[in-house]
């Protein structure tokens, strides 16, 4: 027992003999990492996420308020511009039709004797057999069978309106994105742009958009124009491009951030790029080519905000130097004073120094 607490003393005292003999080494002894200004390419960009949407989409509603009768279409179908999409119950507007019918030969008969009233009504006058207010009197007669003879066409119009009507047709040339209704369903006509049942939406898949919502330092950056690329996780490393289509006059809040939403037009989109598919999105700003640039790790800031670097010496201690920088990226930072191409710097402060990174 005692030789066992013997040696576990000696293990105890080897070991802080080597802690201490580590923690005094020479710091020249500890390896220095190190980076060198080189000349670069610096390409700065606006990262943003957004959502793949068509360009053109359209809410298919009914002019008028009937039951369903046939649908000829379902989800993912392609249609042409005109093409038959659904048909609405008309039995009632045919019936209607039909009694309109009725009711202009009837006004055309009305018309035709009250005409003939009328001259008769005239040579008496002209014989002074009747009066001129008798004459009058068939006149107003024969003005009101007319006006009844064009009040019954117009109807008959409308009705034939409202059939043609009954059979619901394609807005555009597109694909079928959603069918939320079912034959036999009574669906109610639109008045305006927010009422009426929607019957399906149509949008022209060849014609993609990215709509984003950009914070208000990076949207300062950008114009309309612009070109994009742009990826999608579903998708792998495919990259698309395009231009900015449209950047709002006006901020406008989203998750409790205030900037504006652009719109981004992808050109020729692969065929398998779907609405409501995530895009990350890169657009350049500003391009700087053969220029003195540093590793962004080899940047600090001192107490008043200004960049500085650490210069390498091979003896002594490293020589701090404020430098001014440019163009940036996720890497580089171009050096625009302060520094020559070949100087090498620390990635790492000094020990004795704590102000922040860059």
């Amino acid at each position: 027992m005692t030789r066992i607490f013997f040696f576990l003393i000696v293990a105890i005292v080897l070991g802080a003999v080597g802690w201490g003999w580590k923690t005094r080494q020479n710091p020249a002894d500890i390896k220095v990492l190190t980076a060198e200004v080189t000349t670069e390419t610096i390409v700065e960009t606006v990262e943003v996420a957004g959502e793949v949407k068509p360009e053109v989409l359209i809410e298919v509603k009914p002019e008028i308020s009937a039951r369903i009768e046939k649908i000829y279409v379902k989800e993912s179908d392609q249609v042409t511009r005109g093409q038959a999409l659904i048909d609405l119950d008309n039995t009632e507007l045919l019936t209607q039709k039909s009694a309109a019918e009725t009711e202009i030969a009837i006004a055309e008969l009305n018309l035709e004797k009250s005409n003939r009233d009328l001259q008769r009504q005239d040579r008496l006058l002209k014989s002074n057999i009747i009066t001129d207010q008798e004459f009058r009197d068939a006149k107003t007669v024969r003005d009101v069978t007319g006006q009844n003879l064009r009040k019954a066409r117009q109807e008959l119009e409308t009705i034939e309106s409202r059939i043609v009507k009954s059979k619901v047709i394609a807005p555009l040339e597109g694909t079928v994105l959603s069918l939320p209704v079912v034959e036999n369903q009574i669906v109610v006509g639109a008045a305006s742009v927010n009422s009426g049942t929607v019957l399906m939406s149509v949008a022209d898949l060849r014609a993609l958009i990215i709509t984003s919502h950009v914070n208000q330092v990076d949207v300062a950056r950008l114009s309309v124009g612009m070109s994009f690329s742009f990826k999608v996780d579903s998708l792998g490393e495919i990259e698309m491009l395009g231009t900015v289509l449209t950047i709002a006059p006006m901020a406008t809040v989203v998750n409790n951030i205030k900037g504006y939403v652009i719109n981004l037009k992808i050109e020729a989109p692969n065929p398998r790029l779907r609405p409501g598919m995530t895009a990350q999105v890169s657009i350049p700003t500003n391009k700087v080519e053969n220029v003195n640039a540093l590793p962004l790790s080899a940047i600090f800031e001192d107490k008043s905000g200004h960049k500085i670097v650490y210069i390498s010496r091979k003896e002594g201690a490293p020589e701090e130097k404020t430098i001014e920088v440019g163009a940036t990226n996720h890497l580089y930072a171009e050096v625009l004073s302060g520094l020559e191409k070949g100087t090498q710097v620390l990635l790492n402060r000094p020990v004795s120094t704590r102000s922040p990174r860059s």
